[in-house]
Order: structure tokens, then C-alpha cells, then sequence
């Protein structure tokens, strides 16, 4: 017997048009697990926009809109094909900027070579004349000019960096482009190489753009003003290997609380070939087209100028109600309590979320409530897919096991009377710690809200229980009411408080009221 796993599908539904017409169609293409596709699509879309834009949501500077994107995939899920359709046009515009910057490079060289040629030729004049005691100082004057028109090599972007270590990512967003995609289809290539080493760093990057790093030998490197976006696919043995060695200083740090994680159910296995059949409408072309559009605003001789976007009221109104439904979960107990980093970055990465894909459909100036609305179920998904791989159970998710593994080793005990048994009578077969009658009330409460048993209250303040999951064959049909609700309190004298701590459990375990049909982005909590 377990506490049920919250793992809903994967909101397709919360992506806007051209990016989800992409996710599908590498889904019908690839036969990969959707939030893989849906990923690929969104991380394609950060690393063409993260240049252009940055978003401010709060009372405070405007910040980049890099991700962290970490994906948790078997060999053999094609991560590899499922980029290759992503981020083609992001490998293609590489590879152009790549031949320019050779040339830029021969064209630098020469350029070089004659302002080195002519500083030569006035430092001689100056030492020819100090060594005659002839005036040099409008020869001194030339090159205190000429020093001033010292040749730079154009910076050309580059928008996918991998296999490098952390101080080169410094380096290369410092002194190359300041705006980078450190990916991967095989994570482990980066994750070994120790890009991620210095996650005090790369926080920084992420939090505001700016970022500083010492190295014996290399001197100092400072970062200002970039952007960084982070998407690594990553095999589940090299996986653990990378988080027992540095799993540690990567949760400290507060550098895994930014990621957007997923470990999705494989297809292996149900990944049939059929007949060929053309694929009609969207093949992605809308996305490779507007991918193209975005990327030909950095080449250029300088860096794009990036937009600030704001919301409308509307959606800033819905990021205030997901800060603050996150907020209650923070408390003990809560859902999010033991994993605390990871929920108080989720509204900063829903407005970064918001903000590229509107940008990527070509949106207005102010980022409207669908689009927030759409990034606020993306990323309660992935809170919920972080809270499976790495928070512990809360107190109460053991004490419901505790309590079942106790009912269901003594439940033959009360076959005899159709399952129902006495609150007192429970409590003798009840874990040690759970005795405490209120204490194993509460528990039964949470067990009656998840199905697994009926409690009501009878004269004199006692209570009793029906354990008609255990025993379906003795326990006689429940009433209809008591299938709706599970409890019922017609005598309690704190009636009221009983009341509404069943309202409370509701919200704790998900029970739903018939005909609710808002989208849940974990138990107790709709979207609104």
C-alpha cells in the first residue's frame, strides 16, 4: 500500500502555437516521450531569444531569461534525433558564423600586421630623436594616437557551447559572446568535463548576467550583462555518478533549485514502425522560420540591443497567485517544504518562460495571462517531477504508510465485523508513535480522503472506522454519501474545527470535488 505518485501528462496544452506544433511534430517523428520533444522545442526557443530580450516581473532590475533544462533519459530515447530537428538552424547559423570568423581572422591578422608595422616604425623615430636630443613630442603625439586605433577582431556569436570547462564558459561569455548554450545530447560529456564545477558561478550568470572567477595563473575573468542557457540530456547511470560526487555542492549552492528537471517514462518497447503515412499541417517549419528571423538580429557588428518585457496586469496577477500558492507550500508539512531552492525559483522561471515564448510568437510589448498561464503549468510539472527524483516523503506520506503497513498485517483481525472497527481498538495495532488517539485521527482522516477507508464519528465523541479496502468481501456497500465524502462528524463537539481540518487535507491530498474541471498543477492546488 502506497501514497498515490502525483505524475500527471506532460501540459502539451501550456506551449504556445509554434513551439507546441514543434514538440508534436518531433513526438510523431522521433516516438520520444513528449516532455523530451516539448524541451527540445523550449530550449531552442530560449537560445535564439535569450540575446534579445530580458523580463522584468518584479520590483526590481530586469533579469536574463536563460534555463536550466536538465533531462533524465535512458540510452536509446533519441535524444540525439530529437535535437538534430531542434536545433537545426541554431547548428546551421554556428557553422556560418564559424567561416566568418576565419575570415575575420585573416582580415585581423593583416590589419594587425600594418598597425604593428607603422607603432614600430614611430617608437624607432622617437628613440632615433631622444638619442639626437631632437623634440619627438608631436611624434609622441602620433602614437599616443595610433595606440587609440588598435585593431579588434569582430565578436561573432556563437550560439551552442559543450565540452568546456567552467572558467572557459567565464572566458568565452567574457571575451567572445555573452550570450551561450552550454548543451548536450549526451550531458555527461559536459557534466565530466566540469562546466558545471563552479555552480557559484553559473548561479550568478543565471541570476543576473554577471559573473566573476579567479584563477591562478589566468588572472581574473569578468562576466557582465550575459546570458546563459543550460540544456543537458543526460544518461541515468552517468547521472548518479555526477550527483555522488558533486550532488552535494550542486544542491547547496542552490544551483540545482534553478533547473527545469525531468525524468520522463520511456517508450522503449511501444515504439512500432507502420505504414508510412504523411504528416499533414505544421512540420515545424513555422518554428525553424522564426527561429532563422531571430537568430539574423546577432549577426551583426554589434550586440543586439535587448527589450525589456513586462506584463499585463492580468498576468502579473497570475504570477502573484503562483508565488503566493508556493509560498503556503513552503511551510512545514507543505508539499514543497523539503525542497524548498528549487519552489522559490519556480515563479522567477515561469516569468522567464512567459516571457521567451511570447517573444517567440512574435508577441507585443507586455506579456499577456495566457502565456503566463501556459508557463505556470509547464513549470508546476517540473516542480512535481523534481519533487519524484530528489524531496523526501513528508511526515505525514510516512505516517500514512506507517499506518497502512499496520492495517494491512492485522486487518484479518476485524473480518468478523465487517471491517469496522473502533478508533481505540485501531489504535492498539497503530505504529508506537501514531497511538496518541488525535494523532491517529488525523492520519485516518488523510486515508479516508485518499479512498482507502471511511471514518465517522459516534455519541460521546468517539469515532470508528470502516476498512472496507481491505476487506471488500465482509464490508457491507458503502452509503452514497459516504462514498462522496469519506467522513462524516454528527456528533463531535468541535464539529466545526473537524470540518475544517478536512478542508485542509483536501487541499494536502488532492481530493477533488466532483465537476472540477481546472487544470491541477499538484494535489489541492487549480489554476484558477
Amino acid at each position: 500500500m502506497t501514497v498515490e505518485k502525483f505524475d500527471p501528462p506532460y501540459p502539451i496544452e501550456g506551449l504556445t502555437p509554434k513551439i507546441k506544433a514543434l514538440a508534436n511534430y518531433i513526438n510523431r517523428e522521433n516516438q520520444s516521450p513528449l516532455p523530451m520533444c516539448a524541451i527540445s522545442a523550449l530550449a531552442g526557443c530560449t537560445l535564439a531569444i535569450q540575446g534579445l530580450i530580458k523580463v522584468k516581473w518584479r520590483d526590481a532590475p530586469a533579469s536574463p531569461v536563460g534555463m536550466i533544462f536538465i533531462v533524465e533519459a535512458l540510452s536509446g530515447e533519441r535524444k540525439t534525433a530529437n535535437d538534430q530537428i531542434a536545433l537545426r538552424e541554431h547548428r546551421r547559423f554556428d557553422e556560418q558564423q564559424s567561416r566568418f570568423e576565419a575570415e575575420d581572422a585573416k582580415q585581423h591578422a593583416r590589419r594587425q600586421a600594418v598597425w604593428d608595422s607603422k607603432r614600430k616604425a614611430l617608437l624607432r623615430a622617437i628613440g632615433q630623436g631622444a638619442a639626437k636630443d631632437i623634440d619627438t613630442s608631436k611624434t609622441e603625439e602620433l602614437l599616443e594616437k595610433h595606440e587609440k586605433t588598435s585593431p579588434s577582431q569582430r565578436k561573432r556569436p556563437r550560439m551552442l557551447i559543450s565540452d568546456i570547462t567552467a572558467p572557459a564558459v567565464a572566458r568565452h561569455l567574457s571575451e567572445k559572446y555573452p550570450y551561450a548554450g552550454l548543451v548536450s545530447d549526451e550531458g555527461g560529456v559536459i557534466l565530466s568535463s566540469g562546466a558545471l564545477s563552479n555552480p557559484a558561478m553559473i548561479n550568478s550568470i543565471w541570476d543576473s548576467g554577471d559573473g566573476v572567477t579567479d584563477r591562478m595563473g589566468r588572472g581574473r575573468t569578468e562576466v557582465y550583462d550575459a546570458s546563459l542557457t543550460v540544456y543537458l540530456q543526460v544518461q541515468p547511470g552517468v547521472f548518479e555518478y555526477f550527483l555522488a560526487r558533486q550532488g552535494h555542492l550542486t544542491h547547496a549552492s542552490g544551483n540545482s533549485s534553478r533547473w527545469l528537471y525531468t525524468n520522463p517514462p520511456s517508450k522503449q518497447g511501444t515504439r512500432f514502425i507502420s505504414d508510412y503515412v504523411e504528416i499533414y499541417g505544421d512540420t515545424g517549419e513555422s518554428y525553424h522560420t522564426r527561429i532563422r528571423e531571430l537568430l539574423s538580429q546577432y549577426d551583426r557588428e554589434k550586440l543586439p540591443r535587448r527589450k525589456e518585457k513586462t506584463f499585463t496586469r492580468a498576468a502579473r496577477q497570475y504570477l502573484d497567485w503562483f508565488s503566493n500558492k508556493i509560498e503556503k507550500e513552503l511551510a512545514e508539512n507543505g508539499r514543497f517544504y523539503f525542497m524548498r531552492g528549487v519552489a522559490t525559483k519556480a515563479t522567477e522561471n515561469c516569468a522567464r518562460l512567459a516571457a521567451s515564448m511570447h517573444e517567440f510568437e512574435g508577441g507585443t510589448e507586455e506579456i499577456d495571462a495566457q502565456v503566463v498561464t501556459g508557463a505556470i503549468k509547464i513549470v508546476a510539472w517540473h516542480l512535481n517531477q523534481y519533487r519524484m527524483r530528489f524531496a523526501p516523503l513528508t511526515q505525514m506520506e510516512r505516517d500514512i504508510l506507517e499506518l497502512e503497513e499496520s492495517i494491512f498485517k492485522h486487518y484479518h483481525r476485524w473480518a468478523k465485523t465487517n471491517g469496522q472497527v473502533k478508533g481505540a481498538e485501531l489504535a492498539r495495532y497503530a505504529p508506537k508513535r501514531l497511538r496518541q488517539i488525535d494523532k491517529l485521527l488525523s492520519v485516518v482522516l488523510e486515508l479516508a480522503l485518499l479512498g482507502r477507508l471511511q471514518v465517522w464519528d459516534e455519541s460521546g465523541g468517539s469515532w470508528k472506522v470502516n476498512l472496507h479496502f481491505w476487506i471488500p468481501d465482509h464490508a457491507p456497500a458503502p452509503s452514497p454519501e459516504e462514498l462522496e465524502s469519506g467522513v462524516r462528524f454528527r456528533y463531535h463537539p468541535n464539529r466545526q474545527q473537524m470540518l475544517q481540518r478536512v478542508a485542509q487535507i483536501k487541499a494536502l491530498t488532492g481530493h477533488t470535488e466532483k465537476g472540477d474541471g481546472k487544470h491541477l498543477l499538484w494535489p489541492g492546488c487549480h489554476l484558477p
